[in-house]
């Protein structure tokens, strides 16, 4: 799967529960230092700045970021701009690892990626 450099450097594993190993290691937070912030705030992973860097990622083929451009575009917004400088942010919504856009009214909820485990017999 190809990435961009944005979506290659977040370390999910900070936002899943962890329900196997209490060995796992998480960092509490990600310092993104070639980005000039820290990624991580209030359980949520900083994405990209707004919806537009992430549609020039997609178009340059990162294929995550093509699946949350595909999943905006679904919300048939009449004015793209109004998501101007919004970040787009991952957070952890029970089990399902959420991509969503910071808006002044709170997160909009764009697309979700299941997390589950098969329990062993």
């Amino acid at each position: 799967m190809m990435l961009c450099s944005i979506c290659s450097s977040i370390d999910i594993r900070s936002l899943l529960p962890i329900f196997a190993d209490e060995s796992f290691e998480t960092k509490p937070y990600q310092e993104a230092e070639e980005f000039g912030h820290s990624q991580h705030t209030e359980g949520q992973i900083k994405h990209h700045d707004d919806i537009f860097g992430v549609r020039g990622s997609a178009d340059g083929g990162c294929e995550l970021c093509a699946v949350i451009i595909k999943a905006f575009e679904g919300r048939k917004v009449e004015d793209e701009n109004i998501a101007r400088g919004m970040p787009i942010v991952f957070s952890r919504n029970n089990n399902k690892l959420a991509a969503g856009i910071e808006s002044p009214e709170g997160l909009i909820e764009l697309c979700g990626f299941d997390v589950y485990m098969h329990q062993g017999e």
